[in-house]
């Protein structure tokens, strides 16, 4: 994809059922993001892809479970977009070019790319519960980040037919219960990490203003800054309402070959 990346968060509508074996650590703080249904945002964002480094600014809304429309304004104008419908949209206006992927939850879980490889997202603790049976606890303790950073430890392992999934390690503050990293590992080498700080209280929601993810096998970190968020603001079908002018070339992003 030439220089243009996606940026969305990350939420699913399931229910999360807790079990008497899983932390508390990690109920709250699957909790807290579980309160947020809608956010809009501005953002920044910088993509360093093999020593290369991209800059990108824009503005950001979405709905949960699965919506979201990032609006690019720098360098140039672009949108990206997904709907109820599971189709991602890129829409290119200089070039009246729109590419499309039909089925984006399943593409999201192919091959690293720069589509699903520099997602900044929420965390999306959800998918790791260990009351299903996609993942089961293999460790739960406290460990130190640092000398003097004490904090929740948690590391999931996939189980059964799930097996192929990477494992997860997650750490949690003891205060608040906020997600700091979430390293995703295969082999016992890490293929993935995301990083959240400088989390500030927005509408009674703890909301990390920074975000830093990082794509081991394509060489790829990004790191995005969040402005002016607003949590559970009322958004209309109109905010998420992209008009596309006559004769826009239709492509396919996967036989187009962008990854």
């Amino acid at each position: 994809m030439k220089k243009v990346f996606v940026l969305f968060l990350i939420f699913t509508a399931s229910s999360f059922l807790y079990p008497e074996n899983i932390p508390l650590f990690l109920q709250k703080a699957v909790e807290n993001f579980k309160k947020i249904k809608s956010v809009r945002a501005e953002v920044d964002q910088k993509v360093i892809i093999r020593g290369r480094e991209f800059y990108y600014s824009g503005n950001y809304v979405a709905s949960f479970p699965g919506i979201f429309k990032v609006t690019y304004f720098y360098p140039q104008k672009q949108i990206i977009w997904l709907g109820k419908d599971g189709v991602f949209n890129w829409y290119i206006p200089s070039k009246n070019l729109l590419y499309y992927v039909l089925d984006f939850v399943k593409f999201n879980e192919g091959t690293p790319s720069r589509i699903n490889g520099v997602v900044p997202s929420l965390p999306s603790l959800q998918r790791f519960s260990p009351s299903g049976d996609t993942y089961k606890i293999a460790e739960a303790s406290k460990r130190f980040i640092g000398f003097l950073h004490r904090v929740n430890y948690i590391r999931l392992e996939p189980r059964g037919r799930y097996s192929s999934f990477p494992g997860v390690e997650l750490y949690i503050t003891t205060g608040e219960f906020l997600p700091l990293r979430i390293i995703m590992t295969k082999n016992g080498k890490v293929i993935g990490s995301q990083f959240f700080k400088k989390y500030k209280k927005v509408n009674g929601v703890f909301f990390p203003f920074f975000v830093r993810v990082e794509v081991k096998k394509i060489n790829l970190v990004t790191e995005t800054s969040y402005m002016n968020v607003e949590i559970n603001p009322a958004l209309k079908k109109v905010d998420f309402k992209v008009y596309l002018p006559d004769g826009v070339v239709r492509k396919n992003l996967i036989s187009a070959g962008v990854r």
